[in-house]
């Protein structure tokens, strides 16, 4: 009996980390649940249902279902995939206190929403931050003393292997950065600016320059831009999007590079 309960176990176990080829993939479930979506608020038992069981399938990436009204002016977008696989709410309150601030429950309030963000950013990875592109950014501002990297939506090589075999890498977008008394957004999308948003004294700032799309050149109210103090650096070499290739092995977009994927048997 207890030999027989012990396979089970095992069984259920490996049930739960390799999904059967009849089941729908990451990328289907994502869908449906954004069908559902559109239609259905975010607590209603179909999608509450379905998240759970794209949850119980893949543990990771985290996913977010982001309640209407958070981001307005993106009414499509319902479903936020962190781009890290091990960031937490509290890492990214540690990495704010290390500018020398005092988070208040306001703060912690709009760094929730701040996180549901269809970017996917989440706290940078303290072994992260020597990383050419966070140098990147003390190259061209030199002058932004104590400037530290809290938010960034770049994707960490050695996680590649570690998403869901269906998932679709994208482009890095938002960044948020610190010092002790500003905040700063840098776009890193191909639309846009070559440049570092002032985009605020507060979290509250931030996100409701976020929700307004004060990034965007549209924008009546646009974020100053602060002015380089350094070198110039093109952020094409910086900001790389990585991508799966038909061998199962990783690339970067734009590039020669190739990165080793899952072993197959």
């Amino acid at each position: 009996m207890v030999r027989n309960l012990l396979s089970k176990l095992q069984f259920l176990r490996l049930l739960r980390t390799a999904p059967s080829s009849l089941s729908p993939g990451f990328y289907n479930r994502i869908s449906h649940i954004k069908t559902l979506l559109s239609t259905q608020d975010e607590t209603s038992d179909a999608v509450t249902s379905a998240l759970e069981e794209l949850r119980f399938w893949y543990h990771l990436p985290l996913i977010q279902v982001i309640p209407k009204g958070v981001w307005p002016n993106e009414p499509n977008c319902y479903v936020s995939i962190q781009t890290h696989l091990k960031s937490t709410f509290a890492d990214a309150i540690n990495l704010l206190k290390a500018t020398g601030r005092d988070l208040s429950v306001s703060d912690k309030k709009y760094l929730h929403l701040l996180l549901t963000h269809v970017c996917g950013w989440s706290a940078t990875y303290p072994d992260h931050m020597n990383d050419s592109w966070v140098k990147f950014f003390h190259i061209r501002y030199p002058q932004l003393e104590g400037l530290m990297l809290i938010l960034d939506s770049m994707t960490y090589q050695e996680e590649l292997i570690d998403f869901p075999d269906d998932h679709d890498f994208r482009e890095p977008r938002f960044f948020l950065l610190a010092t002790s008394d500003q905040y700063f957004i840098w776009d890193a999308s191909d639309w846009g600016q070559d440049g570092l948003f002032r985009a605020g004294d507060t979290l509250e700032d931030v996100y409701d320059g976020l929700k307004d799309w004060r990034w965007a050149e549209s924008s009546e109210d646009m974020w100053p831009m602060v002015e380089d103090g350094g070198e110039y650096l093109d952020p094409g070499f910086y900001f790389i999007t990585y991508k799966r290739k038909r061998n199962g092995n990783f690339g970067i977009v734009g590039s020669t590079e190739e990165y080793p994927g899952k072993m197959r048997k």
